[in-house]
């Protein structure tokens, strides 16, 4: 909502011929959210009055100060400025008020600064509805060995709970329980051998109660960093409090708003990588929606829509969607009107399935290898903030992670290797690439490594320090390279190849941040190349990627055409290394053999 100096630039005193005027729809007391800038003076002692008005000005209704919030402070690149939010309608319904304008007043130091007015509003009447939120972890303990309470009664989940006048919804992993506003809910459970109650919040929620002429809403909330230099407002926290006796501390300005319209599904857009054998490797399936306003807007309601569409993230009705960008509005066809019309195209987050070189319902899983130190240290995300500095909390944290399946801490006897900790991820979704361990430097990096639920066989890989287990050799003698061993041995005697080590001679930037590699030539003119590396986020989708160029030795002198996991793989004669397919979680593996 825009603050106006005076009557005179109001909508309704501008319109244009065949133009309607707008009012701006409001559901709760928090979407009055309003914030104005002050000038710069030598004293700052402030005070402030909130006018309830008729919706055209002429009329003052009530002063409702004290039924707002109110923030008077300067902001990061020291602007003084004030939010205000209404927080009741107490007066609204004492005066049974539907459209309104209102006026702010402020005074420093008792001398008249300035006056504004907002654009006019209608309060549209509500029912409330309360709701719990249980998701499926939780539920699956309540199932198996607890109850859920509400009040003073016990149900066993899905007996009895609907025959007693409660409604459930499932949606994306969440069970939502309706119930009385005053009710309480409980779930209690055996976890570990230890009894578990948890009290979950009842969460209220407002819903319209349509009049058969009034439009569906929708509502748009935006979210910024700090500054929006599109509407010139200001989302964070003070830097610091001007002098007002009524400061509320936590007051953060919003840009959150209910306009007619409706969502409308329209067809996805998908996008397939294919790899230089013709065969699928990755295909992407973006879900589009169309924001249609179901009425025409004036052109500051226009300004105000396109500024929450320029936000950092975008939500409607709660849920977030990706603007790619357009423009959204176009003139209303009808001639003499000066207003505008909504549609536009949002969609979901891209929905993707991998199709890699490995055969059809092979399970695979994701693994951390912690090479050092002691299972109980500090862990760290990819954003070098702190997981926790126990082992159990690492473990909780992917625990916590959407789509993981399970997570198994794996016993490290079974491992051929020194480590310290190794923990197994199921997951048919996002798992972090990498993880810090100790402190968030680069040298404590450890990546995830995607190997084989049953009998994984990387898990060495970079490791030292190999152990043998005696009861499975009997008369032989066997040298190790590595850390990988056979599970059973019988009687022979295995000679390691010679090989020449080499190196690459250009590295693609994008690649910089190398994890490992290891290229041999052997004496049979056989090339084994292994490499592993980073790359920047997004950098997901590789087509013909130069990604390195190889030393003399391992040159071949034809053309090799090969696949690794999620990647197709190209050598030239001059040795440029390219790749097609996608990289896992931004981590690129290549590992080949060939023949010079």
């Amino acid at each position: 909502m825009i603050l106006l100096n005076n009557l005179s630039q109001l909508q309704q005193y501008n319109l244009a011929y065949k133009e309607d005027l707008y009012f701006q729809p409001i559901v709760l007391p928090t979407d009055v959210s309003l914030q104005g800038f002050l000038p710069k003076q030598s004293q700052n002692n402030y005070n402030i009055e909130i006018h309830l008005m008729s919706w055209d000005g002429d009329q003052f209704i009530s002063d409702i100060t004290h039924s707002c919030k109110v923030l008077f402070g300067i902001s990061n690149n020291n602007q003084n400025y004030f939010n205000v939010q209404l927080k009741n309608f107490e007066d609204f319904e004492k005066y049974d008020v539907e459209l309104f304008i209102l006026k702010i007043i402020i005074k420093n130091n008792n001398a008249h600064l300035f006056s504004k007015l907002t654009e006019p509003y209608r309060r549209l009447k509500t029912s409330q509805i309360c709701y719990s939120v249980i998701d499926d972890n939780s539920m699956i303990l309540i199932s198996k060995t607890g109850y859920i309470k509400i009040n003073n009664q016990v149900f066993q989940f899905g007996q009895g709970l609907q025959d007693a006048g409660f409604d459930i919804d499932y949606n994306e992993g969440n069970y939502y329980i309706y119930v009385d506003c005053q009710d309480s809910v409980q779930a209690n459970y055996t976890l570990n051998g230890e009894d578990i109650s948890l009290e979950f919040d009842i969460v209220p929620t407002q819903y319209l109660r349509y009049d058969g002429c009034q439009l569906p809403l929708i509502k748009i909330s935006a979210t910024y960093n700090c500054f929006d230099n599109v509407k010139n407002a200001y989302y964070g926290t003070p830097k610091s409090f001007l002098n007002y006796s009524q400061n509320d501390q936590n007051l953060v300005h919003q840009n959150s708003f209910y306009i007619a319209g409706q969502l409308q599904l329209q067809p996805a857009e998908i996008k397939r990588n294919i790899t230089f054998l013709g065969k699928p490797q990755r295909v992407e399936n973006i879900e589009k929606l169309s924001i249609i306003g179901l009425e025409v807007f004036p052109d500051w309601k226009m300004r105000e829509i396109e500024s929450a569409l320029s936000g950092r993230r975008l939500f409607i009705d709660g849920v977030e969607y990706i603007y790619r960008g357009a423009k959204a509005f176009t003139r209303d066809e009808v001639q003499g009107s000066n207003s505008w019309i909504l549609k536009t195209e949002i969609e979901n987050a891209p929905k993707v399935n991998d199709f890699t070189c490995i055969e059809d319902c092979i399970t695979n899983c994701y693994y951390f290898v912690i090479p050092n130190g002691n299972k109980n240290q500090d862990y760290y995300r990819e954003d070098k903030t702190k997981i926790g500095d126990t082992y159990q909390e690492l473990i909780e944290y992917f625990s916590s992670l959407n789509d993981v399946i399970s997570v198994t801490d794996v016993d490290v006897s079974t491992v051929g290797c020194y480590v310290s900790a190794v923990i197994k991820i199921d997951s048919f979704g996002y798992v972090p690439s990498f993880i810090y361990y100790k402190m968030p430097l680069n040298e404590y990096r450890i990546f995830s490594k995607y190997d084989d639920c049953t009998t994984p066989v990387k898990l060495c890989e970079g490791a030292s320090g190999c152990t043998i287990m005696a009861s499975a050799i009997s008369s032989s003698l066997v040298t190790f390279e590595g850390c990988m061993y056979p599970t059973e041995i019988t009687s022979y005697t295995e000679i390691p190849r010679k090989y020449e080590p080499f190196r690459y001679v250009y590295l693609g930037e994008e690649w910089n941040d190398v994890n490992s590699y290891d290229f041999k030539r052997y004496n049979d003119n056989t090339v084994d190349i292994y490499f592993q590396a980073v790359g920047p986020d997004g950098l997901t989708d590789l087509i013909e990627n130069h990604v390195l160029t190889l030393d003399t030795p391992g040159i071949p002198s034809v053309e090799i055409n090969d696949s690794y996991e999620n990647i197709s793989i190209f050598i030239n004669t001059i040795g440029q290394l390219f790749v097609t397919g996608n990289t896992t979680n931004n981590m690129l593996t290549i590992k080949l053999t060939y023949n010079i």
